[in-house]
């Protein structure tokens, strides 16, 4: 099921902890695709911004970012994010808006995990 609330690309303001940084953050230069820090992972890798290619990554707001009712499916974020590899599993590398790497899904939601396990016995 698609979400049509679309809130934006990141929330306004951000909301950063220093000792466990957001990847799904960056700085938005204004007329510019991506943020400043995955033009900078680029350029580090040697790959033009310009023409590399990309994907729309799609992820749920989290309960600090914005409000839904519980009836209701959480509000998302979209963004550009550059393409660095496709894996065998279907899965894509990004990089993700802080420039750091990131794995989505081949539809480029990302936060899909598999529920953990509870315990040993589980």
């Amino acid at each position: 099921m698609t979400n049509p609330d679309i809130l934006g690309r990141q929330p306004n303001p951000c909301f950063i902890t220093p000792s466990n940084p957001n990847p799904w953050y960056g700085t938005i230069v204004a007329g510019r695709t991506l943020t400043a820090q995955q033009e900078a992972a680029l350029n580090k890798a040697g790959v033009d911004p310009a023409v590399c290619e990309c994907i729309l990554v799609t992820r749920n707001a989290t309960h600090r970012e914005a409000w839904w009712p519980k009836t209701s499916p959480a509000p998302q974020f979209q963004f550009p994010c550059p393409i660095v590899s496709r894996r065998r599993d279907g899965r894509i590398n990004i990089i993700s808006p802080s420039g750091l790497p990131a794995i989505v899904d081949a539809d480029g939601f990302a936060g899909r995990t598999p529920s953990p396990k509870k315990g040993r016995g589980a």
